[in-house]
């Protein structure tokens, strides 16, 4: 089964320091694509999928917002193909749950 999921996660990162100046008038910036692999971010990893894909525009559809209190919002939109066992024996009247089943890659 094939779908498409909007990942999001939130930390706080003491570590990450930007000056006023950056943020203008608002509570948070958008990092830049290029530097996203350059600050810690989770790795999730979804145990049964056959194939996951980040979607892609112009780009990945990766978005790193970060917070004047050193909140991080990391969002990514991914397009997942997972494996399931169907049940058919109330067919036509079934129904099929498939769960997805996500740890952190690093820390399996």
């Amino acid at each position: 089964s094939r779908m498409e999921v909007l990942f999001s996660f939130r930390w706080e990162d003491l570590r990450l320091n930007f000056p006023n100046e950056d943020f203008y008038d608002s509570d948070h910036i958008l990092l830049p694509p290029e530097l996203i692999d350059s600050i810690w971010h989770p790795d999730p990893y979804i145990l049964n999928a056959k194939s996951t894909e980040v979607g892609q525009l112009t780009g990945k559809l990766i978005k790193v917002y970060i917070f004047r209190n050193h909140t991080v919002v990391y969002s990514i939109n991914l397009f997942v193909t997972v494996a399931c066992a169907m049940q058919f024996q109330y067919y036509p009247f079934d129904f099929q749950l498939c769960p997805m089943v996500i740890e952190s890659c690093a820390f399996t």
